[in-house]
């Protein structure tokens, strides 16, 4: 490549990520419990989109559920060699806009956990539109995004050259009303153990005291519920 030439990165992304094929633990599944199962309000006869589902943690977790109605989209093709083999068959590699233009399916949730950071403005609208015309009567869709309101979500969005767009919540409403759908909630993500949880929340309730405009959400990663409209 000389100089001047743009460089996809995602060519090396499988090196950059270091794929390896996910285990469930019980910690995720608990974390996932609250954060994806009991905000989506998910039973197992619901069926579940998941765009952008990596080598398929998520997948894994919601087959542990016993969701059976079950799709999971990458582009990456090298991560069918890591997807595990209880959701090989609910796996595809391949670009979501071409891979939801097959198919008529419809979903009661979608989930898109860390994705549309990696979209333009534009092109994030236009991928959730493609969400809607796949999203079953009273379907929800789950977002994780880094978030760009905190001083610790920083790493989490410039760590990756194929992140596009920074989100906080008052962005993502726009989004959201930007493609037909309406922000129901934004929530922070609380990782790690019982004390670093607590010391989060105890950080973040004193700098929003102490702050002249305070964060909304301080937590580095924050999900979005939306709705249709």
């Amino acid at each position: 490549m000389t100089r001047g030439q743009s460089n996809d990165f995602y060519d090396s992304y499988k090196d950059f990520k270091d794929y390896e094929t996910p285990q469930l633990s019980k910690k995720s599944a608990v974390c996932f419990d609250e954060e994806i199962w009991q905000a989506l309000g998910l039973s197992a006869d619901k069926s579940v989109l998941e765009i952008g589902c990596g080598t398929g943690l998520v997948l894994l977790y919601l087959k542990s559920k016993g969701v059976e109605n079950l799709l999971g989209v990458d582009r990456d093709p090298a991560l069918e060699a890591f997807v595990p083999a209880e959701v090989k068959d609910h796996f595809i590699a391949g670009d979501v806009f071409s891979v939801l233009g097959e198919t008529d399916r419809k979903f009661d949730a979608v989930l898109l956990m860390d994705v549309v950071e990696h979209f333009s403005p534009n092109d994030a609208v236009a991928l959730l539109r493609l969400v809607d015309s796949h999203l079953a009567p009273g379907g929800k869709v789950l977002l994780r995004t880094p978030n760009a309101a905190s001083p610790w979500g920083f790493s989490h969005q410039f760590g990756d050259l194929t992140h596009c767009t920074p989100f906080c919540p008052g962005s993502m409403r726009q989004l959201a009303l930007a493609s037909g759908f309406y922000c129901k909630v934004c929530l922070p993500q609380y990782s790690g153990s019982n004390r670093r949880r607590f010391t989060d929340r105890l950080l973040g309730k004193i700098l929003s005291n102490i702050l002249m405009v305070p964060a909304e959400i301080w937590t580095a990663n924050f999900y979005s519920l939306l709705e249709r409209r």
